[in-house]
């Protein structure tokens, strides 16, 4: 048999009613109280708060591609623009130093041009004259030739006195020519009229007791290269 305890009165404490009133607010309409429907709203609110973290983080994640492409755009053209400058810069160098040859072979090609040309030139001048000596050796009939003849001999025969027999030495092509000459210019000179083999048309050799007037393009030639000094490679 179970062993039955006796509760004596004095150990029971009773509450009064009155005392402790059960308060049917705080029961169920105070903080710690939620309603059923409260409660499934919660968890719907708490549902739609993960939808909204979701599009917090499709919306964070397209911000920060927006920001990606902007900073590679930037980036691609900083870099385009730089080396667009270094790429102008070393072409710019390459044609300075392109120019800085091309003048200096411009500078040196005339150099050696110019030495070129001062040792040909006694050689061309050498060749001038060989061609004018051949010339000259031709016997030929020229006008001008003629003209230059009459003036030269119509001086010397004004200068000439009537008391002097002189010479006159000429080509064969201008015997008539001369007689017709000194019969326009002096007919009372008593002058000898000779035919020179070493004269051509337009030469003549005018001799008297006191000099002897020789004229030749030979010689003239001659004398023009003496006077002009002129380099040569003979």
């Amino acid at each position: 048999m179970e062993d039955q305890k006796i509760l004596h009165t004095e150990e029971i404490n009773w509450y009064d009613e009155d005392d402790h009133p059960l308060d049917y607010d705080l029961a169920f309409e105070g903080k710690g109280y939620k309603k059923s429907g409260e409660c499934e709203d919660t968890e719907t609110s708490s549902s739609k708060k993960k939808v909204d973290v979701k599009k917090l983080i499709d919306k964070r994640d397209t911000k920060w591609k927006k920001r990606l492409a902007k900073a590679r755009e930037e980036a691609f053209e900083k870099g385009h623009e730089q080396g667009y400058q270094e790429g102008f810069e070393a072409a710019e160098q390459q044609v300075d130093d392109k120019l800085a040859r091309l003048e200096d072979l411009v500078v040196k090609a005339h150099k050696d041009w110019k030495k070129q040309h001062q040792l040909l030139n006694p050689g061309l001048l050498d060749l001038v004259f060989d061609m004018v000596e051949k010339i000259v050796s031709i016997p030929v009939e020229n006008p001008a030739i003629r003209e230059q003849l009459e003036e030269k001999l119509s001086g010397l025969l004004h200068e000439t006195e009537g008391d002097i027999k002189p010479r006159l030495w000429v080509s064969e092509q201008d015997y008539r020519f001369v007689e017709k000459l000194v019969e326009k210019y002096a007919p009372e000179l008593s002058l000898s009229i000779r035919i020179s083999e070493d004269c051509n048309p337009g030469e003549f050799e005018f001799e008297t007791q006191k000099e002897t007037v020789v004229h030749r393009f030979r010689e003239k030639l001659a004398d023009l290269k003496d006077n002009m000094t002129l380099p040569s490679w003979k």
